[in-house]
């Protein structure tokens, strides 16, 4: 049977909609085991300057470091294995597992048991006061997954060299994955300590699906005199 061209017309139009349906129903499959090509101590911008700090976040930041470089970690909450927050967590030298679901993508630490949920579902997360992770929304941009935090408690740095975070953060998060590499673009906007919006990259391999993931007990470090955060790569 020979088909109209307005039956073929409507048929290649059914076609090309099924497949657009097709690729937006498949967003690239992120579940599984990840580590930091490089732990991240001390963040630079995308061009590899310091943050553009205001002037008052920038003495508060060098009196962090000098503090830090004499041993005095009060002002750093993950030195007493409180959660270094949203995005320190994110370059930790530690394996992060991710569990990704249509509608929610949750990523368990292996640093003194945090974990993280992210919501998919479209609607903006709110948070109903400051925590260390906040509240996290995504949604995909082409195979793209943008991730935008806000809620974030001021306590928890940016790094472990003490750069400033306000109760008005807003961290988005660009992860694009392509092949055994995932990318994390990360955009800090923060009117209070930075004189500008600025961006950082933090980037992953993929660990093996035998990777044996464990949980790495910061207490236990501690009471064996060692840092929170080891600065080396775990197994």
């Amino acid at each position: 049977m020979k088909l109209s061209r307005h039956t073929r017309t409507a048929a290649g139009a059914a076609l090309l909609l099924g497949l657009s349906v097709v690729a937006q129903a498949a967003p690239p499959d992120m579940t599984g085991y990840w580590m930091v090509d490089r732990y991240v101590e001390v963040v630079k911008t995308l061009d590899g300057q310091v943050p553009p700090l205001k002037p008052e976040a920038k003495a508060l930041y060098e009196q962090r470091k000098a503090d830090r470089k004499a041993g005095k970690l009060e002002f750093d909450s993950a030195a007493r294995c409180v959660s270094p927050g949203v995005p320190r967590m994110m370059f930790l030298p530690y394996a992060v597992e991710f569990l990704q679901r249509p509608h929610e993508l949750t990523m368990l630490f292996a640093w003194n048991h945090l974990y993280r949920n992210i919501d998919l579902g479209g609607k903006p997360a709110v948070a109903d006061y400051p925590t260390y992770t906040g509240a996290s929304s995504g949604q995909w941009d082409g195979n793209t997954l943008v991730i935008q935090t806000t809620g974030l408690k001021e306590e928890a740095l940016l790094d472990a060299a003490g750069l400033p975070g306000s109760l008005d953060l807003k961290v988005t998060e660009r992860y694009t994955m392509k092949g055994p590499k995932l990318t994390n673009v990360i955009t800090i906007d923060d009117p209070a300590n930075y004189t500008r919006t600025w961006q950082m990259q933090v980037t992953y391999h993929r660990l093996p699906d035998s990777y044996e993931f464990f949980e790495d007990v910061c207490l236990d470090r501690i009471d064996a005199g060692q840092p929170a955060i080891t600065g080396g790569k775990q197994r």
